[in-house]
């Protein structure tokens, strides 16, 4: 019998191989019509656009948006607007959406909207502007964030979800610190129904200002949240002061937290890092994913972190895009992301409760803006936990 490595790399491989949807791939030039390209491309297709500033656009179908592009900057100021229909995905790669600017008493536009289906960000750069909803707003729909920075906008969150299912890997938030007419402002604000699992990500609240500018601003919390709440091998820290208390790193209805840094902000007297039922679960699964961008040929490192050596993580791949998790309580804690799955096989986790899957995508050019997506699931004592796919897009090599 091979060795189960060998075992792991062919079958992943296949899968990978395995014939795709057909797509168009469109090239869109700086001065292009936006919406229009969009509204000629057909469910499936990649809109690749060229380096520089395009105008925002909303995305009724899905579709692939491809960069380096950066969307922002324009007469008409407006959001960017995600609603697809339910079960469908739109993904968005290697983008930065950056706001105009809002003076004190406008209201602003200029943000990321998701309100209907699902939209995956990877190796994007997402930021708020003042007098607005924050940099991303989701509601009833469905995000996953991975290698991608968020940043807030004064006074409002950098992620605001209601009724949404929210997976952050590999990712920052930051919260905005005050700054001349607005407060400071939260990282993270989740509510409604929904769930929020943040894995290897950095999450920190915004800061106070200079009291002599300002006067009293408070520092701002990372993360509120009264949906299930699910963090593993992050860092999240409350916003400091200078002239008050620093603010707590989590307000939360009911969290799980395993192996992650949980710090309250400096400020004038100690602050509690946490408020509400925030709970250790050191058997919680975790998941990262290396490199940022692969290509045909490349090769790739997917790493579940688990309660300690010896721990097995069932390894699986999903050529589909990952929808509204199904959470199979009380056996499985967290969200799984995905409807179609392929075993690939087992893996032990090592000394330091690491089970890893080293594998090289195939070098085949048709899996170019291809998607695909991981997920870990490990047995420890009677309770099932997984991990959320972690959506991954191949780019072209050079």
């Amino acid at each position: 019998m091979p060795p189960r490595h060998l075992l792991l790399a062919c079958g992943l491989a296949s899968l990978l191989a395995s014939p795709v949807a057909s797509q168009t791939v469109w090239n869109v030039q700086l001065g292009d019509f936006v919406q229009g390209a969009i509204d000629q491309a057909s469910p499936g297709d990649v809109l690749v656009f060229e380096e520089g500033i395009h105008a925002r656009f909303t995305l009724d179908k899905p579709l692939t948006i491809v960069g380096p592009a950066t969307f922002g900057f324009q007469p008409v100021v407006q959001d960017v607007v995600i609603d697809l229909p339910p079960g469908e995905t739109a993904r968005f790669v290697d983008v930065t959406f950056f706001p105009d600017i809002a003076f004190p008493g406008f209201s602003a536009l200029g943000n990321v909207r998701v309100i209907g289906g699902t939209a995956v960000f990877e190796n994007c750069d997402i930021t708020g502007v003042s007098g607005s909803e924050g940099g991303l707003h989701v509601q009833q729909a469905n995000a996953t964030i991975h290698n991608t920075i968020v940043s807030g906008s004064t006074s409002n969150p950098s992620i605001t979800a209601f009724d949404a299912n929210i997976v952050i890997t590999n990712s920052e938030i930051l919260g905005n610190n005050a700054f001349l007419w607005g407060e400071s402002s939260v990282a993270i604000d989740a509510a409604g129904n929904g769930s929020l699992h943040i894995g290897s990500s950095m999450v920190t609240g915004g800061n106070d200002a200079d009291p002599t500018i300002l006067g009293n601003v408070l520092a701002s919390t990372a993360i509120v949240t009264t949906v299930d709440t699910w963090i593993t091998d992050s860092t999240i820290t409350g916003g400091s002061s200078t002239d008050e208390d620093g603010a707590p790193a989590i307000q939360a209805t009911n969290a799980f937290v395993a192996r992650s840094t949980i710090l309250g902000g400096s400020g004038v007297n100690p602050v509690a890092p946490t408020i509400g039922n925030v709970q250790n679960a050191p058997g919680l699964l975790g998941a990262s994913f290396d490199p940022v961008a692969p290509t045909p040929g490349s090769a790739a490192t997917m790493t579940w972190t688990t309660a300690g050596a010896g721990s097995f993580v069932g390894a699986f791949v999903s050529t589909s895009a990952p929808t509204a998790p199904a959470t199979l309580t009380p056996l499985v804690l967290q969200p799984l992301w995905a409807t179609a799955l392929d075993a690939v096989g087992a893996i032990a986790a090592d000394a330091n409760g690491d089970a890893v899957l080293s594998f090289g995508i195939p070098n085949d050019s048709s899996l170019v803006y291809q998607g695909f997506g991981l997920v870990g699931l490990s047995l420890d004592g009677s309770v099932v936990q997984v991990a959320p796919v972690i959506g991954v897009v191949v780019r072209p090599a050079g």
